[in-house]
């Protein structure tokens, strides 16, 4: 069972970062968001509830992970332009069926997989490498990273409509150890990809990976709000129903076999028994032969 842990940390009174979760039908939702500065209080939990009112009435009607994470996506957006305040807001909605990650960033949040001793960034870093070129997705421990320039986001939602598609969610194969990381620009500006990594290899628990990796913000003097998800394995493959259907014939027949088997048994053995009556005058002549060798000697 996916062991998950999701926690954010407000900067100022007002929180505009939020992380919401839900897990049903074996799908565990996973999103974490980040709105423009704003003085409306409270837009975090105006946010989730949204989110929870149209998961409710969406997560029955859709069960393809990618339809359903458009479905939650478009409508959100839909929502934020209906407020018509100009609440912009990054994004990552996620969602982990089995062991595939289905996942559909917008803006500036980020997720990365921890595998072994490796951190996979699946949607970038605002870290680089020494000389300051771009980081390459896997990253190792104990490498030297600096911090790249912050750019403004390239998108975000409550901008305007937008026509999401299942074209748009990427996934990724998970392995049954891996540890999944969702997490705000609040996060990503103040803890390097190699203290993230850290911070993963060293925790035994999610709960205790996102407490380090909130702490390394606020020892890195980090002034956003920040949040975070950890989402932990096993991660296990679903069965579709295909190979549901698959496996249910194959027990069927390998009963039927068996059921055969154990028929054809019964039948052959009186067959065996006449044979081995048959075999007695042959015995007992090799008896007679042998008793007959030792009264000559």
């Amino acid at each position: 069972m996916v062991q998950t842990a999701a926690k954010t940390v407000a900067s100022k009174e007002n929180n505009e970062d939020f992380v919401f979760q839900n897990q049903s039908n074996g799908q565990y939702i996973l999103i974490v968001g980040d709105f423009a500065q704003t003085d409306f209080s409270g837009i975090d939990t105006i946010a989730m509830s949204m989110l929870e009112k149209n998961l409710e009435k969406y997560k029955s009607e859709i069960s393809p992970a990618d339809l359903l994470l458009v479905q939650l996506i478009t409508q959100f957006n839909n929502e934020l332009l209906g407020w018509q305040k100009d609440f912009q807001c990054c994004v990552l909605f996620a969602l982990i069926e089995g062991n595939r990650l289905f996942y559909l960033p917008v803006g500036d949040c980020r997720v990365a997989v921890k595998r072994g001793k490796n951190l996979i960034l699946l949607n970038g870093t605002v870290w680089t490498d020494k000389s300051g070129l771009p980081l390459p997705p896997m990253v190792f421990h104990q490498q030297n990273l600096k911090r790249g320039s912050e750019e403004p986001p390239k998108a975000a939602l409550g901008v305007q409509p937008v026509n999401f598609s299942t074209s748009h969610v990427r996934n990724f194969l998970l392995e049954a150890d891996d540890t999944i990381l969702i997490y705000s620009d609040g996060v990503d500006k103040f803890v390097s990809p190699e203290q993230l990594l850290k911070a993963a290899m060293e925790s035994s628990s999610a709960s205790e990976i996102a407490d380090r990796i909130l702490e390394e913000v606020k020892l890195n003097h980090g002034d956003d709000d920040r949040s975070i998800i950890i989402a932990s394995g096993p991660h296990s493959a679903k069965e579709s129903p295909s190979e549901k259907e698959s496996r249910e014939i194959l027990f069927e027949t390998r009963a039927e076999i068996q059921q055969k088997l154990s028929q054809l048994q019964t039948a052959l053995n009186p067959l065996e028994k006449l044979q081995e009556n048959l075999r007695k005058p042959d015995e007992l002549k090799e008896k007679t032969a042998v008793e007959l060798e030792i009264i000559k000697s």
